[in-house]
């Protein structure tokens, strides 16, 4: 028997083909997806006032937000959600 000699730049060619064709197939696939669901996705609806909105909150947190004294407005005027360094503002999408 013969032995084939294989040479490295063949050996490069090959998995540079082979896997450029696999990442390109996944990434089709992964399009072909997308386009799928963002259609059929609703858009969320967003509340006027995030800090009067608690529907997606649980009984067992609103049962902790009373008793960690939660009120709806502040006793003290300057502090507000914007003046503190931990406060996210509500993105709209």
């Amino acid at each position: 028997m013969m032995k084939q000699a294989y040479s490295r730049r063949t050996f490069l060619q090959k998995y540079i083909y082979v896997s450029t064709m696999f990442l390109s197939g996944g990434l089709m696939l992964s399009r072909c997806n997308q386009r799928k669901t963002s259609q059929q996705e609703e858009k969320p609806t967003v509340a006027a006032d995030a800090c009067t909105d608690f529907s997606g909150v649980s009984e067992k947190d609103m049962q902790a937000r009373q008793k960690l004294g939660y009120v709806k407005d502040s006793p003290m005027s300057d502090m507000q959600c914007s003046n503190c360094n931990l406060w996210l503002p509500l993105l709209l999408v």
